[in-house]
């Protein structure tokens, strides 16, 4: 089934499934990031995650075939285009006037603003998101200061990204690494525009190209990027160089009624940053 924005919207929309003895009537267009919840990039043909999302696309398809999303593009100078992800795993901004924009689409229910970022700034340059549990750089690679206003952004090929957040020791932890592509995403604010990201947070993010560490199956020379001005993700070789910000796994919240510790015979938690806990 193929339709333009607006008769995928509605059709989502009126749409009523009973499981069961559950009735489901709260479907909707996915956004930016419940589609990307779903991506399997390991797959060479059809991108989604396992047997359930198959029929989605023919095994053939051709890489500029795309499924819409329901997020409107912030760029004022855009206010008719909405998102789309293309069946390569690329995501992008399209004008819904053209009727001759029908394009695949599928529908979702559940929790709305899904994977909503709960940012705390822990000072020490990191910002630990409470949703996914990453810990970040607060300012690109190369600034420094409260507000990143010291030093100019570095730009690297996508080796020299990886070894340089491998590379980093910031506020006492080490064992950073260069983000794949759904957790850089998990940054962007499609509300947003130039740039795409909460910039109390992440201040002086330029609207420019950031590596992920996520390699492109069907061409390895290539790696996944995000233009954090616009929020567009695509493929670059990885030798072009683009702007990096590393992240870090090993995030433990505390609780009024579980206080996490280290472990001491690991000796892999690094320092305890207000009511958090940070290992490795």
């Amino acid at each position: 089934l193929k339709e333009t924005w607006s008769g995928a919207d509605t059709y989502c929309q009126n749409l009523s499934i009973e499981l069961g003895e559950e009735k489901y009537s709260d479907w909707r267009l996915p956004t930016y990031k419940e589609i990307k919840s779903i991506v399997d990039n390991s797959r060479k043909s059809i991108i989604f995650s396992g047997h359930y999302f198959e029929k989605w696309a023919p095994v053939d398809y051709a890489h500029e075939e795309r499924h819409w999303l329901s997020d409107p593009d912030a760029n004022p100078a855009s206010q008719s285009s909405v998102w789309y992800i293309g069946l390569d795993g690329s995501l992008q901004t399209i004008d819904t006037q053209d009727s001759a924009n029908k394009f695949p689409f599928s529908c979702v229910t559940g929790q709305a603003n899904y994977m909503a970022n709960d940012f705390r700034d822990y000072k020490r340059g990191i910002i630990v998101d409470l949703t996914t549990g990453l810990t970040w750089m607060r300012c690109p690679m190369g600034r420094s200061g409260d507000n990143c206003e010291q030093g100019t952004g570095e730009i690297k090929t996508w080796q020299e990204a990886l070894k340089a957040c491998q590379d980093l020791s910031l506020a006492g932890l080490n064992k950073w690494r260069l983000p794949d592509d759904k957790e850089l995403t998990s940054l962007v604010d499609t509300s947003r525009f130039e740039p795409v990201v909460d910039h109390n947070s992440f201040p002086a993010t330029p609207n420019d190209w950031f590596w992920s560490s996520t390699t492109n199956v069907k061409k390895p020379s290539e790696a996944h990027r995000v233009n954090f001005g616009n929020g567009y993700l695509n493929f670059a070789a990885k030798s072009e160089s683009f702007h990096l910000r590393c992240v870090h796994s090993n995030y433990c919240p505390r609780t009024e009624k579980k206080e996490v510790t280290c472990d001491k015979r690991d000796n892999n938690c690094d320092g305890i940053v207000d009511n958090a806990v940070l290992k490795g």
